[in-house]
């Protein structure tokens, strides 16, 4: 028991370690002028955020965003898209008052963190079991090399509740005892992760 709860502890150091350097990578990236993604119209919609706090203050703004009002025209279509989701709208005017690249550390930091400790922890079942070894080096090695880094922090939202869900599900079924029990957790996850994105519903 002492071995498991040690290797995986490791395991979850690992995966922090892996997380924090490629949030690192994503802190400095900075789109490409004149190419629009996701990230470049986040990284507006925070401008636009900041402006419309400075002018009407932190709970004035939540209250156009929810009403789909705004003090500036700049913002009248960020309010329109966030009205539907203020939770996400709370969570974009908090990151609002961090630099642009916190936003894409954040997203870094946990698509990658929970893509290691997935990839790490079920090639390590694997290896133990048919090869006699634990050592999951060479496959996260590989999974690095093969996944495409900028397309999945591009999509911001989209990584978050992917990699969250994905993390969340070999936790919840490697854990609990009862397949009912799992059913009503991811339900609830999945309830939450729709605050954030509505791909959340087509991966439940």
């Amino acid at each position: 028991m002492y071995y498991y709860n040690h290797k995986k502890i490791n395991l979850k150091n690992k995966a922090i370690l892996v997380g924090v350097v490629f949030g690192l990578l994503g802190l400095i990236m900075t789109p490409r002028s004149g190419n629009f993604s996701d990230v470049v119209r986040f990284f507006n919609e925070l401008d636009a955020f900041r402006r419309e706090i400075t002018i009407s203050g932190f709970s004035n703004t939540f209250y156009n965003m929810v009403h789909s009002n705004s003090s500036t025209a700049e913002l009248s279509n960020v309010t329109l898209q966030y009205s539907s989701m203020p939770f996400m709208g709370l969570i974009m005017m908090i990151m609002s008052y961090l630099g642009n690249g916190w936003l894409l550390f954040i997203t870094a930091f946990i698509d990658m963190a929970s893509a290691a400790f997935l990839v790490m922890s079920s090639s390590e079942k694997y290896l133990e079991k048919n090869i006699g070894t634990n050592n999951s080096l060479y496959t996260w090695l590989i999974f690095t090399c093969l996944f495409n880094f900028n397309a999945t922090i591009g999509g911001i939202r989209n990584g978050i509740v992917v990699f969250i869900f994905a993390l969340s599900y070999w936790i919840i079924i490697n854990k609990s005892s009862s397949n009912g029990i799992s059913l009503i957790k991811l339900t609830l996850l999945a309830i939450v992760l729709l605050l954030i994105h509505p791909f959340a519903l087509f991966i439940y």
